[in-house]
């Protein structure tokens, strides 16, 4: 019988990409000792099975022991990650901020303050560019530690400076996590009682949202902030079945990547957005700015810069075969419905479990 307790590490072999499983095996083959070699070749293994079963590894291993394979697994998993992380460097801006803190980190502690703050500037400007609030307080909690080790004119102005920084950065971040815990909220209602169907539940969605709102300005929100509270206001007019504003706030929150030009960058939640104004512009039957908005989603993949791994594809798949029967559902074409439905039906499986 398949052994399925070891179903994470299976799950990430198999959604591996072909460049990242060679990356993977360049990244451990580089050591050559024997314990590397038999990292490649319990990949390999597990790779080219479609259900996992440890009994057919140590069949067809037979240097790999039963005892072994608990802390051998453990280890591939960890250097999978590993080769991950080398291996995303170069695409994911995040991981390139962290280095450049982990690199300023190093250079302080060797009490080398000069090139600490150059690294540190360097990652401020990548922090700001690409909307990491987090990741920029780190840099400031550093840059407050250089300035505590250093003698300067002008540091008392720099400090005074970071600590208005952090205000407004973390007044930012309160509002993120303000209008994300508010949509928490609203989703496990919605999972426990559907649409709201009555006006006492009207009254209950509508009092978590009035009561637990931040004030803001919606024109000097920040990109995330934005994004977070068109989140939140899609799902809620959706909660309430007022698909028309839903849709207002879907609009909003695709432009707002559009407008930014940051598709490439963050396409999961483009996605997600544009699916989501689809879904309401299907409600209100709006069908012109539906086809208008399907063909925009096939076409995703010729965007200049927009790379899909395979849980993208998937997930873009999904999302552009549900529309494609809700166009149908639109001007009534459902024998072409029911053949599609054959069409794709031995994929079915993949696409529930696309999540968005």
């Amino acid at each position: 019988m398949p052994n399925y307790s070891n179903s994470g590490l299976f799950r990430l072999i198999k959604g591996l990409s072909r460049s990242e499983k060679r990356y993977f095996k360049l990244y451990v083959s580089k050591e050559g000792d024997s314990v590397n070699k038999k990292f490649i070749r319990l990949f390999n293994l597990m790779d080219q099975q479609l259900v996992y079963s440890e009994e057919e590894i140590l069949s067809k291993e037979p240097s790999i022991k039963r005892a072994q394979m608990s802390n051998l697994k453990a280890h591939l998993y960890k250097r999978i990650l590993q080769s991950l992380r080398m291996f995303d460097n170069r695409n994911v801006k995040d991981i390139q901020i962290r280095e450049l803190i982990d690199h300023a980190q190093i250079l302080y502690n060797r009490s080398h303050y000069v090139q600490c703050v150059k690294m540190l500037q360097k990652a401020k400007k990548m922090a700001h560019k690409h909307h990491n609030l987090e990741l920029l307080l780190e840099i400031y909690k550093w840059e407050k530690q250089v300035l505590s080790q250093t003698v300067g004119k002008g540091n008392q102005e720099r400090v005074n400076a970071i600590i208005t920084q952090v205000r407004d950065v973390n007044n930012r971040i309160n509002n993120i996590n303000s209008f994300s815990n508010i949509l928490v909220k609203l989703n496990a209602l919605y999972l426990r009682k559907g649409f709201v169907r009555n006006q006492r539940d009207f009254e209950k969605v509508t009092t978590i949202l009035q009561q637990e709102l931040p004030k803001y300005q919606e024109g000097s929100l920040s990109f995330y902030e934005k994004l977070h509270l068109y989140n939140l206001f899609v799902d809620y007019y959706f909660f309430i079945q007022d698909f028309n504003k839903g849709r207002i706030y879907a609009q909003k929150w695709v432009d707002l990547f559009e407008d930014n030009r940051q598709i490439p960058e963050y396409l999961d939640l483009y996605l997600k957005g544009l699916n989501r104004l689809m879904i309401a512009q299907y409600k209100l039957m709006r069908y012109l700015d539906f086809i208008q908005n399907h063909r925009r989603m096939k076409n995703i993949p010729l965007l200049k810069g927009v790379e899909l791994d395979a849980n993208l594809q998937l997930k873009l798949q999904k999302y552009i075969y549900s529309h494609l029967f809700n166009k149908f559902f639109m001007v009534g074409d459902f024998e072409i419905g029911v053949i599609l439905f054959a069409k794709i039906k031995p994929r079915l499986e993949e696409f529930i479990s696309a999540t968005g």
